[in-house]
């Protein structure tokens, strides 16, 4: 089986649960000391990857991505996050307007967006630069979609964040299946949050795709990803962004231990985890490491915890501030790759 280009694992990681996110008032952090302890919390409605997933009042929603059959999929799903690290069942609310997967979503409180990635809706396989927009009715239930400005260009292995009322949709690549030379972008467009126009601001340091970007304490956190000039990265660069959406120059923090592409990322807490993802040799990785995060976004530590119980890439990973689950992706090699519904959960103090 060949897999139509690894989804691109971001998850949606502003944390809307989390109040000191938008407050500021994160001590710094110290170096993690606690531990992971992975078990199996059930499964996805259908083995998935490329799609995106976010947890919001005790719920987890999970959005878009193609299946086993890479058949593309425009479900949105939500599921209770019970106690013991137990989730679901599964209920459909209402789904997005095009199946698409490679895209890119972000939350601020109950507004959602998703954009960009790849479809096949209307003809054949395309990228594109629709922006899609709903609000979160609370229960696992969302509205129905509206159309939002558009990308200014089709994009897809993007990743996207909110942060001080605007949205931000950084690199990318621009044609599927086989970019263009150098299709990979630096660019930063940032948008108010549900609505437009969209303008450029600080491009990134690299030309990037498959990277993480998170949304702490009004930074913004690259994380990992691939870029044509360097491979494989294990950077971490970071940006305040200013009440007026601008953001300011990128400054390199502490690196991830390994190089890493389309690894799970969330934030836990003043802590990132970086879960699974595809390591330099393009070997498929098992491993989940955890940033310490000082209040400016910088990383002052990393420290490997338990492995997941497979090597995976293009999953995703949400966070209620007390446990951390992995949700889908791609297990197995680049030579004999396996689309998952799994889910495994670790309370993490």
């Amino acid at each position: 089986m060949t897999a139509i280009g690894y989804g691109c694992g971001h998850s949606v990681r502003n944390n809307p649960d989390d109040p000191d996110a938008a407050s500021g008032s994160r001590p710094t952090a110290t170096p993690f000391q606690g531990a992971f302890n992975w078990s199996s919390a059930g499964s996805l409605p259908n083995p998935l990857q490329g799609h995106r997933a976010f947890a919001s009042g005790g719920y987890v929603y999970v959005l878009g991505g193609t299946d086993n059959l890479f058949t593309f999929r425009s479900d949105v799903w939500s599921a209770p996050l019970g106690p013991g690290a137990a989730i679901g069942p599964f209920t459909a609310t209402a789904a997005l307007p095009i199946a698409v997967f490679s895209h890119a979503a972000a939350v601020a409180g109950t507004s959602v967006e998703v954009m960009g990635g790849i479809s096949n809706v209307g003809g054949p396989i395309a990228v594109t630069d629709a922006r899609y927009g709903a609000t979160l009715l609370g229960a696992g239930a969302v509205s129905a979609w509206t159309s939002l400005a558009p990308l200014a260009n089709a994009v897809r292995q993007l990743d996207a964040a909110s942060a001080q009322g605007f949205v931000f949709a950084a690199g990318g690549n621009d044609v599927f299946p086989t970019p263009t030379p150098g299709g990979a972008a630096d660019t930063v467009r940032v948008a108010p949050l549900g609505s437009g126009p969209w303008t450029t601001t600080t491009p990134m340091p690299k030309q990037m795709t498959e990277f993480e970007l998170l949304s702490y304490n009004s930074n913004l956190i690259a994380v990992g990803g691939t870029s044509p000039s360097s491979g494989t990265l294990s950077d971490v660069s970071v940006a305040a962004v200013s009440p007026s959406g601008t953001i300011a120059s990128w400054i390199s923090t502490l690196p991830l231990p390994v190089p890493l592409r389309d690894s799970a990322v969330t934030l836990h807490g003043n802590r990132i985890v970086v879960a699974g993802g595809i390591l330099a040799t393009t070997a498929f990785s098992p491993a989940v490491y955890v940033g310490a995060l000082n209040t400016d976004g910088t990383v002052s530590s990393w420290k490997r915890v338990t492995d997941l119980p497979n090597a995976l890439t293009a999953s995703q990973a949400i966070s209620d501030g007390t446990t951390v689950w992995i949700l889908g992706g791609v297990k197995g090699s680049t030579a004999s790759p396996v689309i998952t519904n799994e889910i495994w959960s670790a309370p993490v103090q």
